[in-house]
């Protein structure tokens, strides 16, 4: 099993979080860390990624000359730049999945949006007596019908939107709460 924890300093380089940041974090528990043998505080890389802009993260970047790999400690041999790799992958992975998610929810509200501009035009519809009511006594009524189905079709739209967002949110929830080695087993 491979252990990545990071001092303040290295998670502040990997992150570009300022040591006062990342202390405060830690403090408040947005911030999960250990302590390590000397009793400093520790935090996983699993930890960053999960708080911080991932995107941004750049795990080479937790020594200052990147020939120590302090911060690293791959086990079985494997070279610390083929760790930095399989963690980039999993990053870019994150990043995809949290784009394609945000899109979904974006599109489901954007055809709300549109239902709701329909219900509207029909309403204004009904409520526009300037011609006679004889005149508009069977289209009214059919109208009104075809409000009433609108809305109930509407409303069962918008229960089922409510619940795909949900959803959705939930499942991107369950993907920022897994650590990266759990994330970069199941893809293996």
């Amino acid at each position: 099993m491979t252990s990545t924890k990071f001092n303040i300093t290295e998670a502040h380089r990997i992150t570009g979080k300022s040591r006062t940041t990342i202390k405060k974090h830690i403090k408040q528990g947005k911030l999960s860390a250990e302590q390590d043998d000397n009793g400093n505080p520790v935090v996983d890389a699993s930890e960053l990624v999960r708080l911080y802009d991932v995107s941004t993260a750049d795990f080479e970047r937790a020594t200052p000359n990147s020939k120590s790999s302090k911060g690293v400690q791959p086990s079985g041999g494997q070279p610390a730049g083929q760790l930095t790799s399989s963690m980039q992958q999993l990053l870019d992975s994150e990043v995809r999945l949290r784009k394609h998610l945000e899109q979904q929810v974006d599109e489901l509200h954007e055809v709300l949006k549109r239902t709701q501009e329909g219900h509207e035009r029909a309403m204004r519809l009904i409520e526009d007596r300037s011609q006679s009511s004889s005149e508009w006594e069977k289209p009214l009524k059919a109208l009104q019908t075809q409000v009433a189905n609108q809305e109930k079709a509407h409303q069962k739209f918008r229960e089922l939107a409510h619940k795909r967002i949900a959803k959705v949110q939930q499942e991107l929830e369950q993907e920022r709460s897994k650590s990266w080695l759990v994330k970069l087993l199941n893809r293996e």
